[in-house]
């Protein structure tokens, strides 16, 4: 799912908590309980289907032994039922379980901390390129401060990089020591490639 599509579904699932019953949801706590309903704080909200499931519909049959028109058989009426499938009991209590998870006041509170979570990404991506512009200043900075710039004389007398060995300046090899240098490098290539990664993210 993208971002976009994540950001839509969020919006909708709180515009969807205007109306229904409020929070907490619950069921019965009870170990062995298998009943199937999910109350409010003041009635009940959902019945969850357990066993058998399908269309039920009102028919007539015909019963023996009565004393109706038609002698010693008579009609009555009964639900006919088509039946499709069957749920578990323990899928049935697993539902009952998710659904009174997903009350109102818990989705409200997982959408809150989204848009925080959301807010201190923004921030710290801000914050990212900001100090990987100012890693590159340093790096450019101490690059530039040998005036050969990969040009004659050859070798610089500063740098020491030949043009005829195609060697790039070293003014930066001269101005860090090797290990903070790999490192200033190193952490540069990480936040271009985090900044990179979250802009390919769908």
């Amino acid at each position: 799912m993208t971002a976009m599509a994540t950001d839509k579904l969020a919006a909708e699932m709180l515009a969807g908590l205007k109306g229904v019953t409020p929070g907490p949801w619950s069921h019965c706590s009870a170990k062995r309980c298998t009943c199937t309903g999910i109350l409010g704080k003041d009635h009940p909200v959902a019945e969850i289907v357990k066993g058998e499931w399908g269309d039920e519909f009102p028919s007539l049959r015909f019963k023996e032994g009565g004393k109706g028109q038609l002698g010693e058989t008579s009609v009555e009426a009964y639900m006919e039922k088509i039946v499709y499938g069957e749920i578990s009991i323990e899928m049935a209590m697993a539902n009952r379980a998710h659904i009174a998870r997903c009350s109102p006041d818990n989705i409200r509170a997982l959408l809150e901390e989204r848009s925080t979570d959301k807010a201190t990404i923004s921030a710290l991506e801000a914050e990212n390129k900001r100090l990987a512009d100012t890693i590159q200043s340093v790096l450019t900075w101490a690059d530039q401060r040998c005036p050969c710039h990969n040009e004659q004389p050859n070798p610089c007398p500063l740098c020491g990089a030949s043009v005829e060995n195609l060697e790039a300046c070293k003014s930066a090899e001269n101005t860090f020591p090797r290990r903070l240098l790999s490192e200033i490098r190193d952490t540069l290539r990480r936040a271009r490639d985090l900044s990179r990664n979250r802009r390919e993210t769908p």
